[in-house]
């Protein structure tokens, strides 16, 4: 999966889901985690950040915080012996 099409569903899942108050802020949080976790681990660690995120949102959880959603990314990658972008652990 490619960083724009999780952002279009984050997107869809937060407007269905949640006020968008903050959301501007979130989204581009989520969009500079998506774009490092896309870099160190491809697709398939984009898609698992995504379902994190929008799971989060849809489940009635509210939006996850970026410091939830890096470590998600940073369990990811670790888990799959991918080297975690600085960006992501700081």
């Amino acid at each position: 999966m490619n960083v724009e099409s999780a952002l279009r569903e984050i997107d869809e899942a937060n407007s269905e889901h949640n006020t968008t108050t903050g959301y501007e802020e979130d989204r581009a949080s989520y969009e500079r985690v998506l774009r490092s976790t896309h870099e160190a681990g491809g697709g398939a660690a984009v898609e698992a950040v995504l379902k994190f995120v929008a799971g989060r949102i849809r489940d009635g959880e509210g939006r996850p915080n970026v410091e939830d959603v890096r470590e998600r990314a940073v369990a990811f990658l670790r888990g799959r012996g991918h080297e975690v972008p600085p960006e992501l652990t700081g």
